[in-house]
């Protein structure tokens, strides 16, 4: 039997670059209908067609891609935030006015129909804005043009050949990815670069 729906929670925390491409693929042509949850903004664009978010106690379902939920979800909450102002500009103005003929007789009708005017005057609850998440990291020592250097460097784990002959070099300002399949050995040259991990043979500067 086809399955016509699946939900996955998380499914491509432990997936390495090649299987997430793969992944993202199956997705988009499955023909059922999926549930997803994940943190990954890029993976949620490539397959989402709709968001469900759970906020403010309600959930609520949205046409569109992450990136495009975001965009709406900051509409709203501006559009909410000026009604809000508009609201409380009004309510002042209201309660001013009681204040300030609430014990004149020739008021009196008028100070009523200011009165019901503000309980007929519907509160606005405003979303919360999605909190930025902010890091900061101690300032690195400065160094020479080149960072970290690696030369004929041989890695292995028992008869296991990781590596053989790597030359590397980084420089200030480089931003490199590293990629490789699950087991390839992404981790293990972390390790060496940042001089915690020994190496068989070859030489390692920084």
């Amino acid at each position: 039997m086809n399955r016509i729906y699946c939900f996955w929670d998380e499914p491509t925390n432990h997936l390495d670059l090649e299987a997430n491409l793969w992944f993202e693929e199956y997705l988009l042509n499955f023909k059922g209908a999926v549930l997803v949850t994940s943190h990954d903004r890029a993976f949620l664009n490539s397959v989402a067609t709709s968001i469900l978010a759970i906020e403010e106690e309600q959930v609520v379902m949205q046409k569109g891609n992450y990136d495009e939920y975001l965009i709406s979800r900051e509409q709203v909450f501006e559009t909410k935030q000026a009604t809000a102002a508009r609201t409380e500009k009004q309510i002042k103005k209201q309660m001013k006015f009681v204040e300030r003929f609430r014990s004149k007789a020739t008021k009196a009708r008028q100070v009523q129909s200011r009165l019901k005017a503000l309980d007929k005057i519907e509160k606005i609850d405003i979303p919360r804005a999605t909190k930025r998440v902010r890091y900061s990291f101690p300032a690195p020592l400065r160094s020479g043009n080149e960072v970290i250097h690696l030369e004929n460097l041989n890695k292995s784990y028992g008869k296991k050949v990781v590596y053989t002959g790597v030359d590397l070099s980084f420089t200030r300002g480089d931003k490199v990815a590293l990629l490789g399949v699950n087991g390839a050995g992404k981790s293990t040259i972390l390790k060496i670069l940042a001089g915690v991990l020994d190496f068989d043979s070859g030489r390692r500067e920084n």
